[in-house]
Formats: structure tokens, sequence, C-alpha cells
């Protein structure tokens, strides 16, 4: 079978992928045939892809990622935690940061054991944050402004970018240095700062953020 896909993969390829975007495509389904495989032997070799119900426990998520990343099944691995939308009883927000912070004091370490933390970079992010003060539930809402940690190969450590004003709003930054510059700055945004890792892994940000600048100050 997979003979068969690689033959009609290259038919194609003779009759309709001279085009740019039609040869990526074409050399991307070749490639996952052979990563196909990779899937097979890594189940096989390690027991399985442990639980499989979905888990927020990053524990188990990165006892998994960590050997996919090592059997060079992947590039990338996404993880999660639990639910962090308090928009009540925000008091619960303490625990939750615990043991988000202990998943990735356990994830680098985890990465440096196995001699995977000089080429990966770490990325910890979430889509929103929560606003300055307390509703009436005693939780916190919605809020555009958040934060985002970065760790691993190539990356500036020990260093904290950017700022808010006393009512938590975005202040301006140099995307250079990433210090706050609330005259000549600009606002720090979700393509920049994804621009700026891929940069860190090697990638031309460029072909997926077209005129973005990246944070460059994230970088060492």
């Amino acid at each position: 079978m997979k003979s068969f896909l690689h033959a009609s993969a290259a038919r194609v390829q003779a009759t309709r992928g001279m085009g740019a975007s039609n040869a990526a495509q074409l050399d991307a389904f070749s490639k996952s045939l052979d990563r196909a495989g990779l899937l097979r032997d890594f189940a096989a070799k390690s027991g399985g892809f442990g639980q499989r119900a979905y888990t927020p426990d990053l524990g188990v998520q990165i006892g998994v990622g960590t050997a996919a990343l090592q059997a060079n099944l992947s590039y990338a691995i996404e993880m999660e935690t639990t639910n962090w939308d308090t928009h009540a009883d925000n008091a619960k927000q303490g625990p939750m940061a615990d043991t988000l912070y202990g998943g990735l004091l356990q994830l680098g370490q985890k990465l440096e054991q196995l001699g995977l933390l000089d080429n990966t970079v770490v990325l910890a992010i979430s889509e929103m944050g929560r606003t300055p003060k307390l509703n009436g539930a005693a939780g916190k809402d919605h809020w555009p402004v958040t934060s985002a940690l970065v760790f691993g190969a190539g990356v500036a450590g020990g260093k904290v970018f950017g700022a808010t004003d006393d009512l938590l709003g975005a202040v301006n930054v140099d995307l250079q240095s990433g210090a706050p510059d609330p005259q000549n700055g600009v606002q720090l945004q979700t393509p920049n700062l994804v621009a700026g890792v891929l940069s860190l892994v090697g990638v031309d940000p460029s072909a997926y953020f077209p005129g973005v600048e990246p944070f460059h100050a994230i970088a060492a």
C-alpha cells in the first residue's frame, strides 16, 4: 500500500506538481507516509501512547511528548493544563499556578536528562489573561492582556520583557530589546511572539506571518 501511494504521488507530481504549492503539498504527503511507519514503531516500542483518555496532568503528557521527541517522531509537541476559567473563586488560581510551574520544571528536567534541552524551545502561553479586579463572585473575567514564558535553546533566559500599567493595560515595547517604550514602541501581539519563536527554532517566520516583525528580544 505504501509503495502504491508513493507511486500515485509521483504520477501526480509529474502531471500537476510543477507549481510551488502543489509540489510542497505532494512532498509533505510523501513524507507523511514515512512518518506513519515511525508512529507504528514508536507505539510498539514504547508500549502505546500512555493513557488514552484525555488528561490535563502534565506529568503524563511530558512522558509521552518527550519520548516522541527523542524518537524523532515529532518536531513539535502541544501540551495543556486544566481549565483556568475562574470566573468565580479566583483563589483556585494559586494551586493551579503551582501545578503548572511544577510541570514546567519537570519538563525542563526531563528534556535535560534526555539531552534535548539544548535544541528544544518551550513556549507556555494562554489565549488571554484575567481582569485586574475581582468580580461579584470573587472571580476574574477575561482580559485581553496576558503573559508568556519561553525557555530552552537560544532563549535569552533570566529576563522579563514588556510591562503593564496600573490598570494592567499593555505598555508598548521595543521589539528588538523588549524594553517598555510607550512613545515609540509597538503593542506586542501574538504574531510577533510566535514569529520570534519560529526564528529561534530556525524557521523563517515570513512564510507564515508576512510583514510581521518578530519579537527579537527573546533570542540570546
